[in-house]
């Protein structure tokens, strides 16, 4: 069974910035790394919206045999369910990894922080026991030119938890 990575902020905390630091970083180690969007279609790189900010994706990454999925849509709970239920289809791993894996090893995903009916980490709760998660942190950047800067410790320890 998969462990789940739930990266936590308030709304435009950084999650989708703090995923996209977390993709470029192991994708420099990386066997394998694609980019998707939420119907599964590659995509070339990050995607960019309007404001130069990032936009939401999914990326599988595998390093050493641990595949890891990240998925920067963490706002809406029904949404990121589907995404997760659609990830119990061995055969679409297979597809995404090109034959490599059948499996998840770790799902890195996002969630805001607060905790209150149908919201996503209420999801999350109810579908991850404890000791099959663990829950980061991130923090907003005030400089927009520099974004990833306050995230890099973040992306430190999570990368460290991942391929311990």
């Amino acid at each position: 069974m998969e462990k789940y990575i739930i990266i936590r902020a308030g709304v435009n905390g950084g999650k989708t910035t703090t995923c996209a630091l977390l993709f470029e970083e192991l994708k420099k180690r990386a066997d394998f790394a694609k980019l998707y969007t939420y119907r599964f279609e590659e995509l070339k790189s990050l995607p960019i919206n309007n404001e130069g900010d990032h936009g939401d994706f999914i990326a599988i990454i595998i390093k050493k045999g641990i595949v890891i999925v990240i998925i920067s849509q963490g706002d809406v709970a029904i949404d990121l369910k589907n995404i997760l239920e659609s990830f119990e289809d061995k055969s679409l791993i297979n597809q995404l990894t090109n034959g490599l894996a059948d499996s998840i090893t770790y799902i890195v995903c996002c969630a805001r922080s607060m905790y209150k009916k149908n919201s996503t980490i209420d999801m999350l709760y109810n579908k991850v026991h404890e000791d099959l998660r663990k829950e980061f942190w991130t923090v907003k950047s005030e400089n927009k030119n520099d974004r990833y800067k306050v995230k890099h410790p973040i992306v430190r320890h999570i990368i460290e938890h991942i391929l311990k």
